[in-house]
């Protein structure tokens, strides 16, 4: 909490530039957040930063919210987990949410694996943020994997699913079927020896976690 606490310090001073008495605040926070968390929180930016007021709430929710939508269900994948998340009418259904520590941090590692097996090695911490980059701007997800493993076996290294990355030093790296290889791992965390559901299936776990009457409404 003395790291948090640093953070804010910085973001008012630094980021935002501006007195933390003169804005109320509106705090995110994942799903099943124990109270514990939330009563810190609620206690250093009362007594350390003086905020008028503080509204804490969970981040599917005000996905939903974004979306023009009060209830529906959430996947909230993040970098270490991922949570699908029921809401209804804007109250998230606690008992109904769905967890799996299989997020973008593994599909980064793994993208790494397929890379070296390529040729490609990335060792620092430094280069694992490269192929964070590449993750975020070349992988994708196939509709139906397998009919995208016999595409790409009849694929040669010159045609236009194959794309041609640049790293920072100025040398290309041509990247083919590990675009949807990496991401594949949300959907069967067996590939890397991991024994979840896929994220696909806790969609369905949390709605069917969820009174008859409202599965419809999700």
């Amino acid at each position: 909490w003395d790291d948090m606490e640093k953070i804010w310090h910085y973001v008012y001073d630094e980021g935002l530039k501006t007195l933390s008495e003169e804005h109320p605040v509106l705090l995110t926070e994942p799903p099943l957040n124990p109270r514990s968390n939330r009563d810190t929180a609620a206690q250093i930016v009362f007594e350390t930063f003086n905020v008028p007021a503080l509204y804490t709430s969970i981040q599917a929710v005000l996905s939903l919210y974004a979306s023009g939508r009060t209830t529906g269900i959430v996947l909230d994948a993040g970098d270490g987990v991922s949570h699908a998340v029921p809401v209804y009418e804007g109250f998230a259904i606690t008992n109904s949410i769905q967890r799996i520590d299989v997020a973008g941090r593994d599909i980064t590692e793994y993208l790494q694996t397929l890379l070296r097996k390529s040729g490609y090695v990335f060792h620092t911490s430094a280069e694992k943020e490269v192929v964070r980059h590449i993750k975020e701007a070349v992988t994708y997800v196939a509709h139906d994997p397998r009919k995208e493993e016999k595409d790409w076996a009849q694929i040669k290294l010159d045609q236009n699913k194959v794309v041609e990355y640049t790293l920072p030093d100025g040398n290309k790296m041509k990247i083919g079927a590990e675009r949807f290889r990496a991401p594949e791992i949300l959907f069967d965390p067996e590939i890397i020896g991991l024994e979840y559901p896929g994220v696909h299936q806790i969609v369905v776990d949390s709605i069917n976690r969820t009174d008859l009457d409202l599965r419809k409404a999700l």
